[in-house]
């Protein structure tokens, strides 16, 4: 593995970590959920490639239940679909599951 991949591995998962914490602290956005989707897709893939995860990389994290800023009731819940794009697969997801329909169907 070149130590050129390690070291971008060690920026992205900084940016990666530091834009994280901004978010669910309620402090400002540093990147949008697209670019920081882009850059964590970008990480793991380097990651699978050279076979190396470091420590505090956001791959290894599943949430983050220390954060300062305040928890919101939500009427629906807020389940993750995994960056599903294709409309089929949002509504196989959703079979049986209370949602909202924006369509007007």
């Amino acid at each position: 593995m070149s130590e050129d991949k390690l070291e971008l591995m060690r920026q992205m998962v900084a940016q990666l970590n530091q834009a994280a914490d901004a978010y669910y602290d309620g402090k400002a956005e540093q990147m949008t959920d697209y670019e920081w989707d882009a850059l964590f897709d970008r990480l793991k893939k380097l990651e699978e490639e050279t076979g190396v995860v470091l420590e505090d990389s956001p791959t290894m994290k599943v949430s983050s239940d220390h954060t300062a800023g305040q928890k919101e009731a939500h009427e629906f819940l807020a389940l993750s679909l995994a960056k599903t794009k294709k409309p089929e697969e949002v509504e196989k997801w959703a079979e049986g599951k209370a949602y909202l329909d924006f369509t007007g169907n």
